[in-house]
């Protein structure tokens, strides 16, 4: 496959703790970290709350398997070698089913 020569990245996925009442609000905790294709899209603006944040649109591709079948949208990635923090938005396997495509943002 040509994509693998192209994963030259590398990626950690968190996934956050329980907090005491048993909701998903407590600290971030790594469960995977793998090799991945890091692709920054276009970036654009959005208005929250009548301030202008800048979002960049970023498309991690990474090799399906046990762990990274898990990955979900409550989930979030960070570019283990600039320690960028990615906001997951989706997660859809390709049409193989050899690779996962996780299109996430950084700045947001």
């Amino acid at each position: 496959m040509a994509v693998l020569g192209k994963m030259r990245g590398k990626v950690r996925f968190d996934r956050r703790g329980l907090d005491a009442n048993g909701d998903p609000l407590g600290a971030w905790a790594p469960f995977a970290t793998v090799a991945a294709r890091v692709r920054h899209m276009r970036g654009g603006e959005q208005v929250l709350q009548q301030r202008i944040a800048g979002v960049q649109p970023v498309i991690v591709t990474v090799r399906s398997s046990t762990a990274t079948r898990q990955v979900t949208t409550g989930d979030r990635a960070v570019n283990a070698r600039t320690g960028t923090p990615l906001d997951i938005k989706s997660v859809a396997p390709d049409e193989t089913g050899t690779f996962i495509e996780i299109l996430c943002e950084a700045g947001g």
